[in-house]
Protein backbone atom coordinates (compact mmCIF):
# COMPACT_ATOMS: atom_id res chain seq x y z
CA UNK A 1 0.00 0.00 0.00
CA UNK A 2 1.16 3.46 -0.34
CA UNK A 3 1.38 5.87 1.96
CA UNK A 4 -1.73 7.22 4.22
CA UNK A 5 -4.24 9.29 3.02
CA UNK A 6 -3.85 12.54 5.38
CA UNK A 7 -0.92 13.01 6.10
CA UNK A 8 -0.85 11.58 9.37
CA UNK A 9 0.84 7.99 10.29
CA UNK A 10 -1.96 5.32 10.53
CA UNK A 11 -2.36 2.66 12.68
CA UNK A 12 -1.59 -0.76 11.82
CA UNK A 13 -4.59 -2.87 10.10
CA UNK A 14 -5.06 -5.54 13.15
CA UNK A 15 -8.19 -7.21 12.64
CA UNK A 16 -10.70 -7.67 15.79
CA UNK A 17 -13.92 -8.81 16.21
CA UNK A 18 -16.18 -5.96 17.46
CA UNK A 19 -19.80 -5.50 18.88
CA UNK A 20 -22.17 -3.49 16.62
CA UNK A 21 -23.24 -1.70 19.33
CA UNK A 22 -19.80 -0.36 20.21
CA UNK A 23 -19.38 0.74 16.67
CA UNK A 24 -23.22 2.36 16.18
CA UNK A 25 -22.42 4.16 20.15
CA UNK A 26 -19.11 5.59 18.76
CA UNK A 27 -20.64 6.86 15.56
CA UNK A 28 -23.57 8.23 17.28
CA UNK A 29 -21.21 10.43 19.36
CA UNK A 30 -19.69 11.69 16.43
CA UNK A 31 -22.73 12.33 14.16
CA UNK A 32 -23.73 14.46 17.40
CA UNK A 33 -20.48 16.34 17.63
CA UNK A 34 -20.39 16.98 13.69
CA UNK A 35 -24.05 17.54 13.08
CA UNK A 36 -23.92 20.74 11.08
CA UNK A 37 -20.93 19.50 9.08
CA UNK A 38 -22.50 16.17 8.01
CA UNK A 39 -25.57 17.64 6.71
CA UNK A 40 -24.09 20.49 4.72
CA UNK A 41 -21.82 17.60 3.11
CA UNK A 42 -24.99 15.15 2.56
CA UNK A 43 -27.11 18.46 1.57
CA UNK A 44 -24.40 19.83 -1.03
CA UNK A 45 -24.06 16.32 -2.93
CA UNK A 46 -28.09 15.73 -3.18
CA UNK A 47 -27.92 19.27 -4.45
CA UNK A 48 -25.24 18.42 -7.08
CA UNK A 49 -26.71 15.60 -8.25
CA UNK A 50 -30.14 17.55 -8.75
CA UNK A 51 -28.54 20.31 -10.16
CA UNK A 52 -26.66 18.04 -13.20
CA UNK A 53 -29.64 15.92 -13.70
CA UNK A 54 -32.19 19.04 -14.00
CA UNK A 55 -30.76 20.06 -17.23
CA UNK A 56 -30.61 16.93 -18.97
CA UNK A 57 -33.92 15.95 -17.79
CA UNK A 58 -35.36 19.16 -19.74
CA UNK A 59 -33.18 18.36 -22.74
CA UNK A 60 -34.30 15.05 -22.57
CA UNK A 61 -37.92 16.11 -22.32
CA UNK A 62 -37.55 18.67 -25.66
CA UNK A 63 -35.80 15.81 -27.75
CA UNK A 64 -38.85 13.12 -27.08
CA UNK A 65 -41.32 15.77 -27.61
CA UNK A 66 -39.48 16.47 -31.30
CA UNK A 67 -39.97 12.50 -31.67
CA UNK A 68 -36.16 12.33 -31.70
CA UNK A 69 -36.38 9.32 -29.14
CA UNK A 70 -32.84 8.02 -29.88
CA UNK A 71 -31.17 11.15 -28.82
CA UNK A 72 -34.04 11.56 -25.75
CA UNK A 73 -32.39 8.23 -24.45
CA UNK A 74 -28.46 9.23 -25.33
CA UNK A 75 -29.03 12.52 -23.15
CA UNK A 76 -30.44 10.27 -20.13
CA UNK A 77 -27.42 8.08 -20.60
CA UNK A 78 -24.81 10.26 -20.42
CA UNK A 79 -26.44 12.72 -17.78
CA UNK A 80 -26.87 9.78 -15.68
CA UNK A 81 -22.89 9.02 -16.20
CA UNK A 82 -22.66 12.54 -15.24
CA UNK A 83 -24.20 12.09 -12.21
CA UNK A 84 -22.60 8.68 -11.20
CA UNK A 85 -19.47 10.68 -11.57
CA UNK A 86 -19.77 13.41 -9.59
CA UNK A 87 -21.63 11.61 -6.85
CA UNK A 88 -18.74 9.23 -7.08
CA UNK A 89 -16.28 11.80 -6.65
CA UNK A 90 -17.77 13.28 -3.52
CA UNK A 91 -18.57 10.32 -2.05
CA UNK A 92 -14.79 9.30 -1.98
CA UNK A 93 -14.29 13.20 -0.22
CA UNK A 94 -17.28 12.16 2.30
CA UNK A 95 -15.75 9.27 3.35
CA UNK A 96 -12.34 11.10 4.00
CA UNK A 97 -14.78 13.49 6.09
CA UNK A 98 -15.79 10.79 8.16
CA UNK A 99 -12.74 9.13 8.50
CA UNK A 100 -11.26 12.12 9.84
CA UNK A 101 -13.99 12.88 12.31
CA UNK A 102 -14.01 9.42 13.62
CA UNK A 103 -10.07 9.29 14.42
CA UNK A 104 -10.90 13.31 16.23
CA UNK A 105 -8.94 14.71 13.49
CA UNK A 106 -10.25 18.27 12.34
CA UNK A 107 -12.23 18.10 8.84
CA UNK A 108 -13.71 21.04 6.66
CA UNK A 109 -15.94 20.81 4.53
CA UNK A 110 -13.52 21.52 1.25
CA UNK A 111 -12.40 17.72 2.27
CA UNK A 112 -15.49 17.41 0.28
CA UNK A 113 -13.75 17.98 -2.87
CA UNK A 114 -10.67 16.37 -2.26
CA UNK A 115 -11.32 12.96 -3.88
CA UNK A 116 -9.33 12.84 -7.30
CA UNK A 117 -6.56 11.10 -5.99
CA UNK A 118 -8.16 7.96 -5.44
CA UNK A 119 -11.20 8.09 -8.17
CA UNK A 120 -9.73 5.85 -10.78
CA UNK A 121 -9.25 2.95 -7.80
CA UNK A 122 -12.60 3.57 -6.36
CA UNK A 123 -14.31 3.68 -9.94
CA UNK A 124 -12.40 0.17 -10.94
CA UNK A 125 -12.77 -1.11 -7.46
CA UNK A 126 -16.47 -0.31 -7.38
CA UNK A 127 -17.13 -1.93 -11.30
CA UNK A 128 -15.75 -5.23 -9.47
CA UNK A 129 -17.94 -5.24 -6.67
CA UNK A 130 -20.92 -4.48 -8.59
CA UNK A 131 -20.40 -7.19 -11.11
CA UNK A 132 -19.43 -9.35 -8.22
CA UNK A 133 -22.36 -8.50 -6.24
CA UNK A 134 -25.16 -8.54 -9.08
CA UNK A 135 -24.09 -11.93 -9.95
CA UNK A 136 -24.13 -12.98 -6.44
CA UNK A 137 -27.57 -11.81 -6.01
CA UNK A 138 -28.87 -13.45 -9.27
CA UNK A 139 -27.73 -16.72 -7.31
CA UNK A 140 -30.29 -17.44 -5.22
CA UNK A 141 -29.34 -14.01 -3.21
CA UNK A 142 -26.98 -15.26 -0.75
CA UNK A 143 -24.01 -15.65 -2.15
CA UNK A 144 -24.30 -12.03 -2.85
CA UNK A 145 -25.03 -11.32 0.90
CA UNK A 146 -21.81 -12.99 1.81
CA UNK A 147 -19.82 -11.12 -0.58
CA UNK A 148 -21.24 -8.17 0.67
CA UNK A 149 -20.30 -9.26 4.34
CA UNK A 150 -16.89 -9.97 3.23
CA UNK A 151 -16.04 -7.68 1.14
CA UNK A 152 -17.65 -4.10 2.10
CA UNK A 153 -14.29 -2.41 3.48
CA UNK A 154 -12.94 -2.53 0.23
CA UNK A 155 -13.72 1.22 -0.22
CA UNK A 156 -12.74 2.23 2.81
CA UNK A 157 -8.93 0.78 2.25
CA UNK A 158 -8.88 2.50 -1.11
CA UNK A 159 -9.75 5.88 0.09
CA UNK A 160 -7.98 5.50 3.81
CA UNK A 161 -4.73 3.58 2.76
CA UNK A 162 -4.82 3.88 -1.09
CA UNK A 163 -4.95 0.53 -1.57
CA UNK A 164 -4.79 -1.29 -4.58
CA UNK A 165 -7.85 -2.78 -6.42
CA UNK A 166 -7.30 -6.48 -5.99
CA UNK A 167 -5.39 -5.33 -2.33
CA UNK A 168 -8.22 -3.87 -1.40
CA UNK A 169 -10.65 -6.88 -1.89
CA UNK A 170 -7.96 -9.10 0.41
CA UNK A 171 -7.25 -7.14 3.46
CA UNK A 172 -11.06 -6.39 3.48
CA UNK A 173 -11.52 -10.05 4.14
CA UNK A 174 -9.08 -9.96 6.40
CA UNK A 175 -10.66 -7.14 8.62
CA UNK A 176 -14.01 -8.46 8.43
CA UNK A 177 -13.26 -12.36 9.50
CA UNK A 178 -15.22 -12.51 13.10
CA UNK A 179 -16.98 -9.67 12.14
CA UNK A 180 -19.67 -11.27 9.81
CA UNK A 181 -22.77 -10.85 12.57
CA UNK A 182 -22.26 -6.95 13.13
CA UNK A 183 -21.58 -6.43 9.63
CA UNK A 184 -24.94 -7.50 9.24
CA UNK A 185 -26.79 -6.50 11.91
CA UNK A 186 -25.58 -2.76 11.06
CA UNK A 187 -27.00 -3.33 7.49
CA UNK A 188 -30.26 -4.10 9.17
CA UNK A 189 -29.97 -1.08 11.50
CA UNK A 190 -28.82 0.99 8.12
CA UNK A 191 -31.98 0.02 6.37
CA UNK A 192 -34.33 1.11 9.64
CA UNK A 193 -32.14 4.26 9.65
CA UNK A 194 -32.85 5.30 6.05
CA UNK A 195 -36.09 4.09 6.34
CA UNK A 196 -37.27 6.17 9.49
CA UNK A 197 -35.76 9.55 7.45
CA UNK A 198 -37.53 9.08 4.36
CA UNK A 199 -40.83 8.65 6.47
CA UNK A 200 -40.03 11.82 7.90
CA UNK A 201 -41.05 13.80 4.60
CA UNK A 202 -37.34 12.96 3.24
CA UNK A 203 -36.08 15.69 5.37
CA UNK A 204 -34.93 13.54 7.79
CA UNK A 205 -32.77 11.80 5.40
CA UNK A 206 -30.37 14.63 6.17
CA UNK A 207 -30.13 13.06 9.22
CA UNK A 208 -30.12 9.64 8.78
CA UNK A 209 -27.55 9.62 5.38
CA UNK A 210 -24.21 11.06 7.30
CA UNK A 211 -25.41 8.62 10.62
CA UNK A 212 -25.28 5.47 8.18
CA UNK A 213 -22.19 6.94 6.84
CA UNK A 214 -20.43 7.63 9.88
CA UNK A 215 -21.73 4.03 11.58
CA UNK A 216 -19.87 2.08 8.63
CA UNK A 217 -16.53 4.55 8.86
CA UNK A 218 -16.33 4.04 12.02
CA UNK A 219 -16.78 0.29 12.31
CA UNK A 220 -13.94 -0.15 9.31
CA UNK A 221 -11.57 1.66 11.76
CA UNK A 222 -12.85 -0.47 14.67
CA UNK A 223 -12.33 -3.66 12.59
CA UNK A 224 -9.43 -2.95 11.36
CA UNK A 225 -7.81 -2.15 14.70
CA UNK A 226 -7.74 1.31 14.28
CA UNK A 227 -9.65 2.28 16.52
CA UNK A 228 -10.48 0.70 20.41
CA UNK A 229 -14.01 0.64 20.94
CA UNK A 230 -13.40 1.27 24.65
CA UNK A 231 -11.42 4.51 23.94
CA UNK A 232 -12.94 7.98 22.83
CA UNK A 233 -9.73 8.89 21.39
CA UNK A 234 -7.16 6.87 19.28
CA UNK A 235 -3.55 7.02 19.51
CA UNK A 236 -1.29 8.11 16.82
CA UNK A 237 1.84 7.37 17.93
CA UNK A 238 2.64 3.81 16.23
CA UNK A 239 4.72 4.24 13.04
CA UNK A 240 2.39 3.61 9.76
CA UNK A 241 2.86 -0.13 8.44
CA UNK A 242 2.20 -1.51 5.03
CA UNK A 243 0.02 -4.55 4.78
CA UNK A 244 2.47 -7.01 4.32
CA UNK A 245 4.35 -6.76 7.42
CA UNK A 246 1.30 -6.75 9.86
CA UNK A 247 0.13 -9.54 11.94
CA UNK A 248 -3.26 -10.09 13.55
CA UNK A 249 -3.55 -10.69 17.11
CA UNK A 250 -5.78 -12.82 18.31
CA UNK A 251 -9.29 -11.67 19.12
CA UNK A 252 -9.17 -10.71 23.11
Amino acid sequence: MQPPAFGLPLLPINPRPVAADAIFNYAWQIWKENLGLLIGVTLTIGVANYAIALPFSGIQALLENQGDKEAAVGVMLLGQLVVNIVQMWLGIGQVQINLKLARRQPAAFSDLFGGFGQFLPVLGASILAGIAFFLGFLLLVVPGVLMLLAFWPFYFLIVDRKASVLESFSVAATITKGNWGSAFVLWIMSVGIILLGCFAICIGMLFAAPLVSMMFAVAYLMMSGQLDPYYTYPTYAAPYQTMPNYQPSPPK
